[in-house]
């Protein structure tokens, strides 16, 4: 059970899964870079687990042998010594279960049918992986780190610009307050810029994670051309009147990590490899519906209307979108009128992130998540918190003086962690991961990633996967300036270029071809067994 006076978190994973059938020819053993590919039993063999119903629009072989993978990863989970459990369903009371790894299906995450051909005779099936909730602190941070870890020594995976990764951050079953959900809610405007220098272009304009200043009803309010009236409109603050009279308006930078792409990332229709390689994956992107502020009107004006809002509803309303669309920034959870044994998670979701099997990323990013509504925003004095707004400001007009390290140690982030951040934008691993062919585990920042399977290979010789690649390639070669023909609506001003491979396309073929299949040290007999039985509803009250 959390403590209700601690923060608490939980974790959403979305991935790919890969396996074959007995009447599929299975990759031959070798490659150790990767987890091994999971051999599936005929789906005649495959046991019905109770509930199982058959789709009239699905295949019940895919979807017998779908329930049988997602149940070998709960077996995992329950080999490195965490309570586990397979649900049939995404939605409804067998999926709130708070005190364990839920593995539930995930009928987004999927590779394009050209993929399929590109990967096979591989099999694939999309799983999201929900966390227990924890009391952060590292004992959460270190099972976290050990179910990842598992999973990767597992399963052949990967995670493709369709998976989200997504971080949950309350007090337990208690609700947050007014008072640090104003605050949250004014730095993440403010901020919105600098946290997304650390995720893919491919997270920006996505409809699954829109953000704030282009699309929110808060936005709206400031980029229409009645944001005055909006602003004339504010009463008294019901926050400590915004004051930066006292504030340190030359203050020194409080970092100096060098890093030579501009960190002021505004335009949601930048492009970018990921951003590039997501069309090919389907995913939708949207231009902005709100752009640039109206005349007269400043980014900290948005602070203002949220601190003159009068309840969490509100705020919530503000940062929220039309049409029920899903911010990066989720303030929907919120809400005074949440019970005990609510469904619903009074928590800030964090859906910026794009999809990842790094453990050392995935913990960086939920301390940080916890650190956006951690004591440096929610219980320092107001001039401190004017402090940190100003140079969020400063960071939006002018990032040279003000970036995401500066921001990240201002929140109390150490620096072994920051140095992580600035590793995994330095050696471009953050905008690769979405394009790689499989999910390396290995990886370290002073390697080549995944050598041989050079970002983007599946969209080059589909139809002849275990042949010879064509000796020509109609497809100019990744960059960040790459556009790709998609229609993203990209420039292609950015002049940066991405790392390249001295390895063949041949080696491609020649690597995915050699996959490993064996089993690796994983026990055949777990620690707790995760049997098939009826979905409960959860006793007890919900704790998020």
């Amino acid at each position: 059970m959390a403590d209700k006076s601690r923060q608490t978190l939980g974790i959403e994973l979305e991935f790919i899964v890969f396996y074959t059938t007995p009447d599929q020819p299975a990759p031959a053993k070798d490659d150790k870079r990767y987890g091994p590919v999971l051999e599936c039993p005929h789906y005649s063999k495959i046991p019905l687990p109770p509930g199982f119903e058959e789709d009239e629009y699905d295949y019940p072989r895919r979807k017998l042998e779908a329930t049988w993978v997602r149940q070998k990863v709960a077996d995992v989970i329950a080999s490195a010594g965490f309570k586990s459990k397979a649900s049939l369903y995404a939605k409804g009371p067998e999926a709130d279960l708070f005190t364990l790894w839920n593995v539930v299906p995930d009928i987004s995450v999927r590779l394009p049918f050209d993929f399929d051909q590109a990967y096979m005779p591989l099999e694939h099936v999309g799983v999201e992986v929900n966390s227990p909730v924890f009391v952060a602190g590292e004992d959460a941070f270190k099972e976290i780190s050990t179910v990842v870890k598992a999973i990767n020594s597992a399963f052949l995976t990967t995670v493709p610009p369709v998976c989200g990764f997504h971080v949950h951050v309350g007090r337990g079953h208690k609700p947050l307050e007014f008072r640090p959900v104003q605050r949250i809610a004014s730095l993440l405007w403010l901020a919105e810029n600098l946290i997304d220098t650390v995720h893919p272009g491919c997270r920006r304009g996505n409809k699954h994670c829109f953000g704030m200043r282009h699309f929110s009803n808060l936005g709206a309010a400031l980029c229409t051309e009645h944001a005055g009236e909006h602003i004339d409109m504010l009463g008294k603050s019901r926050h400590a009147e915004l004051s930066l009279d006292r504030v340190d308006k030359n203050r020194k930078k409080p970092t100096n990590y060098k890093y030579n792409r501009p960190l002021n990332v505004t335009d949601s229709q930048e492009s970018t490899l990921s951003r590039s390689f997501a069309c090919e994956y389907l995913v939708s992107f949207w231009e902005p519906l709100y752009n640039g502020l109206s005349a007269g009107v400043k980014m900290m004006d948005g602070v203002r209307m949220i601190f003159n809002s009068k309840d969490i509803e509100e705020i919530a309303h503000l940062t929220s979108f039309e049409e029920d669309r899903r911010g990066a920034y989720n303030f929907a959870n919120l809400g005074s009128e949440q019970s005990a044994n609510s469904p619903r998670k009074p928590t800030i979701e964090f859906r910026g992130a794009a999809g990842s099997l790094d453990a050392d990323w995935i913990v960086v990013w939920a301390k940080i998540c916890l650190a956006l509504c951690g004591p440096a925003v929610v219980e320092s004095s107001d001039d401190d918190f004017y402090q940190l707004l100003y140079d969020c400001e400063q960071g939006y007009y002018a990032p040279h003086k003000y970036d995401v390290f500066d921001l990240l140690h201002d929140l109390g982030i150490c620096k072994e962690d920051i140095n992580a951040v600035h590793g995994r934008l330095v050696s471009g691993r953050y905008e690769q991961e979405p394009g790689l062919a499989f999910h390396r585990p290995d990886d370290t920042l002073d390697c080549a990633l995944d050598e041989g399977f050079e970002p983007g290979w599946q969209r080059r010789g589909r139809d002849d996967v275990y042949g010879t690649w064509p000796e020509h390639d109609d497809l100019p070669s990744p960059s960040w300036d790459d556009n790709d023909n998609s229609d993203d609506g990209s420039n292609g001003d950015s002049s940066q270029s991405v790392e390249t491979y001295e390895s063949s396309v041949n080696s491609v073929v020649d690597g995915f071809c050699s996959l490993s299949v064996q089993e690796d040290n994983w026990s055949t007999e777990p620690q707790q067994v995760v049997e098939w039985e009826p979905m409960l509803d959860t006793q007890g009250s919900t704790i998020w």
